[in-house]
């Protein structure tokens, strides 16, 4: 979950029109970001703030109040949903279907030969 808490506003309370105006966060070490997927959460009281103002790449993610409205106090909640992580097993079962296939594959050439 990532949580922002507008406390101080600015002279006017309206983010600026352009064509982005928000907050980047890259990745800066540590790999890329494995999230599957986000949402904005019912916490959320910025107006018009929708999924479409995240945007989320391998090593980026940013939050985009392109001309939206806020007061003292307004709340941007976005919730993550983590990527699934193959477990070893999986791994050790994809070596060994592998294995599997290149033994049948020799054994047919030498019954070819």
């Amino acid at each position: 979950m990532l949580s922002l808490l507008l406390n101080l506003p600015l002279e006017s309370s309206t983010w600026n029109t352009a064509p982005f105006n928000g907050l980047v966060f890259d990745v800066t070490a540590g790999g890329p970001l494995s999230f599957a997927a986000y949402s904005i959460d019912p916490a959320t009281t910025m107006t018009g703030f929708t999924a479409p103002r995240v945007g989320l790449g391998a090593n980026q993610l940013t939050i985009d109040w392109n001309g939206l409205t806020y007061v003292d106090g307004t709340k941007v909640v976005v919730d993550f949903t983590a990527a699934p992580i193959p477990e070893p097993e999986t791994y050790a079962m994809l070596a060994l279907g592998l294995g599997m296939f290149g033994a049948v594959g020799a054994a047919r050439r030498r019954r070819a030969a």
